[in-house]
């Protein structure tokens, strides 16, 4: 039972639209029916990242994007902050 809860969260029911053509009398007939399509999830280019120091990751990607939008007086992008043992 568990599993049938788990997959459900990951498809989603959809109606599909069948044409098919009766070639002896020339009529097209259109058939409904249901199917479990799995669920996309981060499609495109969003996404997100882990870091250890959120405020001081978001205060470097601000000031270099203000560098590299035009907006900043300085002569060059500023440097991320390294902590003792070499991450960000």
């Amino acid at each position: 039972m568990r599993k049938l809860a788990e997959r459900a969260s990951y498809v989603r029911k959809t109606v599909v639209y069948r044409s098919s053509i009766d070639y002896q009398t020339g009529e097209v007939k259109t058939r409904k029916r249901r199917v479990s399509r799995r669920t996309k999830w981060m499609n495109g280019q969003a996404g997100f990242i882990t870091v250890r120091d959120g405020a001081a990751v978001a205060a470097d990607i601000a000031r270099l994007l203000t560098y590299y939008s035009g907006q900043s007086p300085s002569p060059s992008p500023a440097q991320p902050r390294f902590g003792p043992d070499g991450r960000l």
